[in-house]
């Protein structure tokens, strides 16, 4: 093997995890991995949004359909 290079530190393990609540008329959403979105339980599920972008904060305007919701690993 050539370029091998060992490194230590803590390994982080990400648990996808999804966070809603409301403040006052808005609803926030909150989440670590991958966020995914699909209007039917079974899917097709969309990937949304990393973790980066979290939280998104959604008001009464911008409040979509039924949606479900699901974070995975990225």
């Amino acid at each position: 093997m050539d370029n091998l290079r060992i490194t230590s530190g803590a390994f982080e393990i990400i648990v996808p995890e999804v966070h809603i609540r409301r403040e006052g008329e808005n609803i926030v959403v909150e989440w670590k991995g991958m966020l995914q979105s699909a209007t039917d339980i079974r899917g097709p599920w969309q990937d949304f949004a990393d973790d980066s972008q979290s939280p998104i904060i959604l008001g009464p305007g911008d409040q979509l359909p039924l949606q479900f919701g699901r974070s995975i690993l990225p």
